[in-house]
């Protein structure tokens, strides 16, 4: 970072440290909110959580697909949330998404959101926000069952609202297969500059060892410095290139994944007014059994 922008940085943190405080929600088991589609609650839902052997079992006919469409999106404080819906269900690049993740959103935006698109979902709010003065927090939707959830808080609150950001997580049965997917919204850079962001980024990779399938996508707030971490920790970045999400200035909206080869990823450029970011998609593939590296799969995806 150059002299002048550390100036500014500098010379914008004591106004954003007078700004209104946010309440975090420091429980890990919630506030919590999720449902299930009637098709899945049909056949496999028995309560607030999915149980995974039940659902395998009721999935069994089901076959793996040979891929996945991941799209995630910030709906900026879940003000438009019907434009949000309306662009989910009519854009191409969009409507037959597999896994949605979504950031900004309240309780309400979230099942509705779900049930609009008939989709299973678990929402964990952040925090109590200040500005809509509602909760505020990621969502996850899938059209696969959801099973073992749960809210990762990421380390580093932000120095003007004090707020804490979290991490989405759970178990998607898709098929026979097994994916760790996590719904992020990391800080930005002036909330708890690069080191804060390092934290949170390494909590995530902490937290996603132990799994051969991960998926990781939202709002990174950074390009370079998350692609980076990412990267080097085995993943692909389908969205390294898919160019500005927010005000037409700044590429913060990525997917990252470990197990997966990469069948395309973009940026949804009319996002109907929804929001001041754009929704970005990406096509994930799942690899052989037999194939050990990414880079040997995918001509110009490697990291």
């Amino acid at each position: 970072m150059s002299t002048l922008h550390r100036c500014a940085v500098l010379l914008v943190l004591p106004v954003l440290a007078g700004c209104a405080r946010s309440i975090n929600y420091t429980d890990p088991a919630g506030p919590r909110f999720a449902g299930a589609s009637e098709v899945v609650r049909a056949a496999t839902w028995t309560g607030p959580h999915v149980e995974a052997a039940a659902a395998s079992v009721a999935l069994a006919r089901v076959p793996t697909p040979d891929s996945l469409r991941v799209v995630t999106f910030n709906v900026r404080y879940s003000q438009q949330t019907e434009l949000a819906i309306e662009l989910l269900q009519t854009s191409p690049e969009l409507r037959n998404a597999d896994i949605v993740m979504l950031q900004e959103m309240n309780e309400d935006a979230a099942a509705e959101t779900a049930a609009a698109l008939g989709m299973n979902y678990v929402y964990y709010p952040a925090v109590l926000h200040p500005v809509p003065k509602k909760n505020f927090g990621n969502a996850l939707l899938s059209r696969w069952p959801i099973t073992d959830d749960e809210k990762l808080i990421l380390p580093s609150r932000s120095v003007s609202r004090g707020g804490q950001r979290v991490a989405v997580v759970a178990t998607v049965l898709v098929g026979n297969e097994r994916v760790r997917v996590y719904a992020v919204h990391l800080s930005t850079i002036l909330e708890v500059w690069f080191t804060g962001q390092t934290y949170q980024i390494q909590a995530l990779l902490e937290s996603a060892r132990g799994y051969d399938r991960v998926i990781m996508a939202g709002d990174m707030n950074s390009h370079d410095n998350v692609g980076a971490l990412f990267t080097s920790a085995g993943y692909f970045w389908p969205s390294r290139n898919t160019g500005p999400t927010t005000h037409k200035l700044f590429a913060v909206d990525h997917v990252f994944a470990r197990g997966f080869t990469v069948g395309g990823s973009g940026a949804v450029q009319h996002n109907l007014g929804a929001s001041d970011h754009l929704p970005v998609w990406a096509s994930l593939a799942f690899r052989p059994e037999q194939q050990t590296a990414f880079s040997s799969v995918v001509a110009g995806a490697t990291p």
